[in-house]
């Protein structure tokens, strides 16, 4: 999902049995939210009023960060 956000594409990880019956556009926005809410870090997370804020377009959606684990390299094996 992080790939996906990061190159514009998170319209790619919309199920493919729903055939194209649905707004691509309203889905990425929903799915940029829900990167919004998972944020790694408590205090960077929506509160859940902001986040409806969000989902009626009466805020902007944030820039998700992506958690530093997801960053690093693991040499463990």
């Amino acid at each position: 999902m992080w790939n996906l956000y990061g190159t514009g594409k998170l319209s790619e990880a919309i199920d493919p049995s729903l055939e194209g019956k649905f707004q691509e556009h309203e889905a990425s926005r929903l799915l940029e939210i829900g990167l919004v809410c998972v944020q790694a870090a408590a205090e960077l997370r929506p509160s859940m009023s902001m986040v409806v804020k969000m989902i009626k377009n009466e805020n902007e959606i944030p820039l998700a960060m992506q958690p530093p684990f997801m960053n690093s390299v693991s040499t463990e094996i």
